[in-house]
């Protein structure tokens, strides 16, 4: 159950209240001081199968687990009927802390958020599985964008981050298995051109959950029924003012588009056609779009006028900070093509957690803050540095 109560905490970061990390506490005693003497509540709700014609589990542990203070506060026990019906007696109410209903099934987590009634109580709240599988029940990337975010000319190296709009069309959660009977299919796997180092996951991937293959990664982290996005960066070499960009793809993707800030190098391609330039998050980026692409498939591009020590481009600033700035970039470019998406989302499923627009939001309005002047530098690094320790947890959406 203490992996339960640890996933439960990455888990929660979907709704930007969870911290990795954090250390296992025993359950606390109702503090006088924290939110109404001796006040406490309990939790009661059903348990539900959200795959068509599968019957709710009768033997899963349900916990509510409590955060505050960047800590896991308590843990609670809830007890299970045969009928599915569960309650959790005897949670304290405190002041600041943030609470959750967990459970394991089939290889995942489910999460659900708990608000306290006022003046203590009975909440009710139903908590939704799905049955899992281990092969790939037909993932499909509704859009990816690959953001050319930083040209390093000391090293020459390029960094890229890639953000995607991953869609599970069906009502069963694909839960990735290293070794399991699905083999390839049972990985959820991600192309990276040759050569690439310093792979840094963001929005949607657990650090702990990645998995180094040939020319890529593989995520063993759970793809619930629905929508979601995730991000991740990394660096690859070039030797001249032009490098090449190629890798294969691996689910079919409906639409692909290329960004590099400007100024900054130029790309181009056979593949896809210029768009119009785009102003996003206070910054303009020229812009490929193209698509579909199927299953292996190669997307190709060009990175041109890179700088070079001591040519004419040397003096080209980077397109952003290295490897957080480029996970804030690719959090403020989801928040962009959320907002701009012609066709309607896919019908959500009703996945125990909603999608991280939380904390997609939050990373914007960093940014804005701090261009409009409004805050420091300093708090600007310190917050979006904790805002993006959040975003490596596992995105129950």
């Amino acid at each position: 159950m203490r992996r339960l109560v640890r996933l439960a905490a990455l888990a929660g970061l979907a709704l930007a209240v969870g911290w990795p990390g954090a250390t296992v506490m025993r359950a606390q005693s109702a503090d006088p001081d924290a939110g109404g003497p001796g006040e406490a509540f309990s939790v009661e709700g059903q348990v539900v199968n959200g795959t068509a014609g599968a019957a709710p589990p009768a033997d899963l542990q349900i916990k509510v687990v409590s955060f505050a203070d960047e800590k896991i506060q308590g843990s609670w026990d809830a007890s299970l009927g045969d009928d599915g019906h569960f309650v959790a007696s005897g949670i304290p109410v405190a002041a600041g802390a943030t609470y959750v209903l967990a459970s394991d099934y089939e290889g995942a987590t489910y999460v659900v958020q708990v608000t306290p009634p006022d003046g203590g109580g009975a909440v009710s709240k139903d908590l939704t599985v799905y049955e899992s599988v281990t092969t790939d029940p037909g993932i499909r990337f509704d859009q990816s964008a690959v953001i050319v975010t930083d040209v390093d000319t000391g090293s020459r190296a390029i960094t890229v981050t890639e953000l995607h709009t991953i869609v599970n069309p069906t009502d069963r959660t694909f839960a990735p298995q290293m070794g399991g009977p699905g083999g390839p299919a049972g990985l959820l796997v991600f192309g990276l051109p040759p050569n690439s180092f310093d792979l840094t996951p963001g929005l949607g991937l657990d650090p702990s959950q990645i998995v180094e293959i040939g020319l890529g990664f593989a995520s063993l982290t759970p793809i619930f029924p629905g929508r979601r996005e995730i991000s991740f960066s990394y660096r690859f070499p070039y030797t001249s003012s032009q490098a090449e960009f190629q890798r294969t793809v691996r689910y079919p993707v409906d639409t692909v588009r290329v960004l590099a800030e400007t100024p900054g190098p130029a790309i181009a391609s056979q593949q896809l056609a210029a768009a119009d330039n785009a102003t996003i998050g206070g910054h303009q980026y020229r812009i490929l779009s193209g698509g579909p692409l199927g299953v292996g498939d190669t997307l190709r591009f060009t990175v041109d006028d890179l700088p070079v020590p001591g040519g004419i481009f040397a003096r080209i600033p980077p397109a952003a900070p290295a490897a957080m700035g480029a996970l804030v970039g690719a959090a403020v470019i989801a928040l962009y093509w959320r907002r701009t998406r012609r066709a309607p989302p896919i019908a959500e499923l009703g996945a125990s957690v909603s999608s991280d627009g939380g904390l997609v939001e939050q990373l914007v309005a960093l940014e804005e803050e701090h261009a409009a002047g409004r805050i420091s530098d300093a708090e600007f690094n310190r917050s979006k540095a904790a805002l993006l320790e959040r975003a490596g947890a596992p995105d129950q959406s």
